[in-house]
């Protein structure tokens, strides 16, 4: 058993280092680098048509695209950042009319001494 376990080991190392080899070798003639360049782009305008297509369909049919969502999660990132700015600016208003009122306490308190 460790014999056949050895043997698939080796199998596939002589297979990795001739995929290297054969990787290697295609990536350095350039008409296979351009044929894979020229591949390469025409996936992605299809993808990209594809991608048109199916947020066309989906807007016809009334359902949300992935933009739409994208753009939702955008909207809700922006609002929970103004919240945030928001409750920060209450707990400094809230602090400043705490400070103010602990004034006032003590005029008042000295006011109602001074009338005595």
């Amino acid at each position: 058993m460790a014999e056949s376990g050895n043997l698939l080991g080796r199998l596939a190392k002589i297979r990795d280092e001739k995929m290297d080899e054969i990787a290697t070798e295609l990536l350095s003639n350039p008409r296979f680098a351009q044929a894979l360049g020229a591949a390469i782009a025409r996936v992605t305008k299809t993808k990209e048509r594809m991608n048109r297509n199916v947020a066309l369909m989906m807007s016809m049919t009334g359902l949300p695209s992935k933009n739409d969502y994208e753009t939702l999660a955008q909207r809700a990132q922006s609002m929970s950042k103004n919240i945030n700015r928001l409750e920060e600016r209450i707990d400094e208003l809230t602090a400043r009319l705490e400070k103010l009122g602990e004034k006032l306490g003590t005029t008042k308190a000295r006011t109602k001494t001074a009338a005595r």
